[in-house]
């Protein structure tokens, strides 16, 4: 099923109570997990930092970090472009195993799946590809993408246990955990795809926007007016910008 969404010019609001803002002196924001422990990086070093102090984790040997997931606190995914490499790291930051590199083809996108898995978009071939690190053998993939969407290739990958999104310059193809498709979603030019319940929230020319499977709404941010990143967890969105981690809640 195609589905195609235009944002409408006068979009419906979800309103964000702001509840906490902090200074993080940081270059990348990736996130908040369950625990409350925050995940950043600066000058190509990894940090998680909650009450109990501060750790951090830097490879110098395999060029510059290029994505974080941590979906799953008791293993963070760390992808490095540079060298075709992907690090797993368990909840102190330390490797659960030496540094895997896919050897067969270039990798573009890494994405969080469960067990030993982790979800690969390759450039070379344009498809999704269930990986699993400790075998290093391809489980499940799909079809190249432009089976799916004609001209289509992603420039994100976000997953959770059950489904995956990829973005693309026009729209989004979403697969289930057995990479067979399940829809397409036509939105212009976002990024920083994050699911949240039956939907998925998006930036769009520096806006933040809520897709609830129906509706777009317009998110209501009463501090950060051009948000660099963000997150959203349990009902927490967490928005960086300026060196600054503004927390709200999402009210519903």
């Amino acid at each position: 099923m195609l589905l195609l969404i235009g944002i409408p010019l006068h979009a419906q609001e979800l309103q964000a109570v702001l509840t906490e803002k902090n200074k993080l002196d940081a270059e990348h924001f990736y996130g908040v997990d369950e625990f409350g422990a925050v995940f950043y990086s600066k000058e190509n070093v990894l940090y998680k930092k909650n009450s109990e102090g501060t750790l951090s984790y830097q490879h110098i040997n395999l060029g510059k970090l290029t994505s974080v997931s941590i979906q799953n606190p008791l293993k963070i995914i760390l992808f490095y472009k540079d060298f075709n490499s992907i690090v797993i790291l368990d909840n102190r930051l330390n490797e659960l195993l030496d540094p895997v590199t896919v050897q067969k083809f270039n990798v573009a996108l890494v994405g969080y799946a469960p067990e030993n898995n982790v979800w690969l978009y390759s450039e070379d071939f344009n498809t999704l590809q269930l990986f699993d690190y400790f075998t290093q053998k391809i489980n499940l993939q799909t079809q190249p993408l432009g089976f799916y969407q004609k001209d289509f290739f992603a420039k994100e990958l976000i997953a959770d246990n059950d489904k995956v999104w990829l973005t693309g310059k026009k729209g989004i193809l979403l697969f289930n955990q057995y990479a067979s498709y399940i829809d397409y979603f036509y939105f212009s030019e976002i990024s920083k795809l994050q699911p949240y319940k039956e939907g998925f929230f998006f930036l769009q020319e520096k806006t933040l926007h809520f897709f609830d499977g129906a509706e777009v709404y317009k998110v209501n941010l009463t501090f950060d007016k051009n948000p660099e990143s963000y997150f959203i967890r349990y009902g927490k969105l967490y928005v960086f910008s300026g060196n600054m981690l503004t927390t709200y809640t999402i009210k519903e």
